[in-house]
């Protein structure tokens, strides 16, 4: 049995859809020109600057088998594999870019929705200390009027005590008058 290995380092920005298309259209394409058996698909725990190692494995039953898959087969599928690498690098870093933009809109909106609360808020300060000027202009306005009042009301209870006092004082008089036909009369 001959194992044909090959090891590739993929960024991690592209790591998930790399995995994804080598199981669902790379690692097949390899199976469906007949060379190899079978084949396995493996992380290598390593530690790699920018992303992971993989160890793709193929297995076959002779070395021509092998050399009829790398004469005929192996530069097409390499080719196609560099290709599709490059086409997830320019994926990924066409969403990079629209997130940035999209984070970039959001500040902007997020920015122009404070200043116009903050717009809102110094209108309706404005129009709440108006409001609240006005209502203490009227406060003082009805203070003014109760204190009229009130001095009116003083005054209407002087005069009362006056009239009552004269009243008394008639009546005395009017007592002390007829009191004296009284005398008089006897």
């Amino acid at each position: 049995m001959i194992l044909y290995n090959v090891t590739v380092n993929i960024d991690h920005s592209v790591e998930e859809e790399w995995l994804k298309w080598m199981k669902e259209q790379h690692i097949p394409d390899v199976m469906n020109t007949g060379c190899f058996k079978r084949n396995l698909l493996c992380k290598i725990n390593a530690e790699s600057e920018g992303g992971s190692s993989y160890s793709i494995q193929y297995f076959c039953d002779s070395q021509k088998e092998l050399d009829h898959y790398l004469n005929n087969y192996a530069a097409q599928l390499q080719q196609e594999h560099a290709h599709e690498v490059e086409q997830l690098k320019a994926q990924i870093k066409k969403l990079h870019h629209e997130v940035e933009q999209l984070e970039q809109n959001h500040t902007t909106a997020i920015d122009q929705m404070q200043r116009e609360l903050k717009e809102q808020i110094k209108t309706l300060t404005t129009e709440h200390n108006l409001a609240v000027a006005k209502f203490q202009a009227e406060v003082q306005q009805q203070k003014l009027k109760n204190e009229e009042m009130q001095a009116q009301l003083t005054a209407a209870q002087a005069e009362v005590r006056v009239f009552v006092e004269l009243l008394r004082l008639e009546c005395r008089s009017v007592k002390l008058s007829l009191s004296l036909t009284y005398c008089a009369c006897w």
